[in-house]
């Protein structure tokens, strides 16, 4: 009986500890925006940004992570974990415009929605593109709970991707393949390191 009853509590123990970790063969759990946990001392990372259709984007530049709160009319924002220096502006959102200090010229800061909103979420939630100040395009994307990341790639590549089992094989437009062995732990995405490269952890950035 004992026998009989050993590897079925060793099965049961196993699907109980694997239970938080997404099955690395469904490539539907790729699908969305990764952002790279490990950033420079000048706030510059790795985002990732996987579609339904197999097409796969990756670009670098500043990432920035923020806290947001939404009251009334004021939008009031701080970089993540430092709740001591709040910045407060007014907004308005006229169609697809998000429109920060709307009545003062010199700090008046006009965005247009990118993505819709989502369903029951407040319309500021979702991702607005602008023209950064350096000259080139950024996004700010607010999410449903309350985190906000700045975006501005300085340098974006396109291509396909495919899972097969733990691999995730990337193939971008004019570049040699590139496989590596992965995992997924929640919202969290861990590129795994194989002598060549070293592990690298990424974050879902949530809608």
């Amino acid at each position: 009986m004992k026998r009989l009853i050993m590897p079925i509590l060793l099965a049961a123990f196993l699907m109980t500890s694997l239970g938080g970790l997404c099955s690395a063969s469904d490539q539907s759990e790729l699908v969305g925006k990764w952002a790279s946990v490990a950033r420079t001392k000048g706030g510059l990372g790795t985002r990732y940004y996987f579609e339904e259709s197999g097409i796969v984007m990756s670009s670098f530049g500043a990432l920035v992570d923020f806290d947001y709160k939404i009251e009334g009319q004021m939008m009031k924002t701080n970089l993540k974990g430092e709740k001591e220096q709040t910045d407060s502006a007014p907004f308005e959102i006229v169609g697809d415009k998000l429109i920060l200090n709307p009545s003062d010229q010199t700090t008046r800061q006009e965005m247009t929605r990118s993505t819709i909103t989502a369903t029951n979420a407040h319309p500021v939630v979702g991702v607005w593109s602008f023209k950064h100040y350096a000259g080139g395009m950024a996004t700010m994307q607010y999410t449903t709970n309350g985190l906000a990341q700045l975006s501005v790639p300085f340098d974006t590549v396109k291509g396909k991707f495919a899972v097969q089992g733990q691999s995730l094989q990337i193939d971008f437009d004019g570049m040699p393949s590139v496989t590596r062995e992965f995992r997924l732990e929640g919202n969290r995405l861990l590129f795994l390191p194989d002598g060549k490269n070293m592990e690298e952890k990424y974050i879902r950035v949530q809608p």
